[in-house]
């Protein structure tokens, strides 16, 4: 069981559910209580998919067109139901492009 699924431990069934995170054309089953984090759920896609975030970069997951990127809001928050597919996306942080435009 991961740590994940031991955050609530038995008994609470009724608050888990399952998504499905996709990214680069590839997908990824989970398991979440619905008061999980977004950005603990962003971590574990991270995890999951061997990422490594450049600290340029943002990640923050996309539910239909709504960014989930309040990393504070839990996935019940953000009314995620279950058998909810997921994308996990990145964007550049404010004042990155900037800084990249004055570099060349």
């Amino acid at each position: 069981m991961s740590e994940t699924e031991q955050a609530e431990g038995p008994g609470k069934e009724k608050n888990w559910i399952s998504i499905t995170i996709v990214h680069g054309g590839e997908s990824r089953p989970f398991s979440f209580n619905i008061h999980m984090k977004i950005g603990k759920v962003v971590d574990d896609a991270l995890k999951e998919f061997g990422l490594q975030p450049a600290p340029e970069y943002l990640y923050y997951l996309v539910y239909g067109n709504v960014n989930l990127d309040d990393y504070e809001k839990s996935l019940k928050d953000y009314n995620i139901p279950d058998g909810a597919i997921l994308a996990l996306a990145r964007r550049c942080r404010v004042g990155q492009r900037q800084k990249r435009r004055l570099r060349s």
